[in-house]
Parts: C-alpha cells; sequence; structure tokens
C-alpha cells in the first residue's frame, strides 16, 4: 500500500503512534529509513528495542527537518480519538 501511494520502493517513512514498533520492523526490513512517535513511554521503549532507533515523543516532531518524509502513516490512531467532531 505504501509503495502504491508514494510511487516508491523504499525512502523515509514517519509512523505516528507507532505502538511498540511492529510495522515500522517492517518496514525497515523492506529498506525503508524509518521514524516513529509514540506518546505511551512503554510502547515507546519496546518499539525502540525492536527498531534500534530513538522513537519521538509527540512534541519532538519538530526536530525532523522540512520534507524529511516520502510516508506518513497513522495505523493505530484514530480508535484512540474520543471526540472526532
Amino acid at each position: 500500500m505504501i509503495q502504491h501511494f508514494t510511487g516508491k520502493q523504499n525512502g523515509a517513512l514517519l509512523d505516528y503512534g507507532c505502538g511498540t514498533g511492529a510495522f515500522l520492523q517492517e518496514m525497515k526490513l523492506s529498506d525503508w529509513k524509518i521514524n516513529g512517535v509514540e506518546p505511551d513511554p512503554g510502547a515507546r521503549t519496546k518499539a525502540e528495542e525492536s527498531t534500534g532507533i530513538s522513537i519521538l515523543v509527540p512534541g519532538g516532531l519538530t526536530s525532523l527537518e522540512t520534507n524529511s518524509c516520502d510516508a506518513i502513516t497513522m495505523w493505530h490512531v484514530l480508535e484512540h480519538v474520543h471526540d472526532l467532531e
């Protein structure tokens, strides 16, 4: 799906709400440069252990360079938003 929408076989991906990093790890194995954001400290620690990268806290987005991502995903985020309206 990522390849379909980006037109790229690999590139730089940011997964916002990356949880324990399972999706990031899969993308890393597919030669994508990965970055993640996760507010939950326990999940963030597990994601860092499984991916070998530092996972950002939500406020850490400002540390990313402008236009540094080819894709931004949010696989497990909307179900945590309590009042979408």
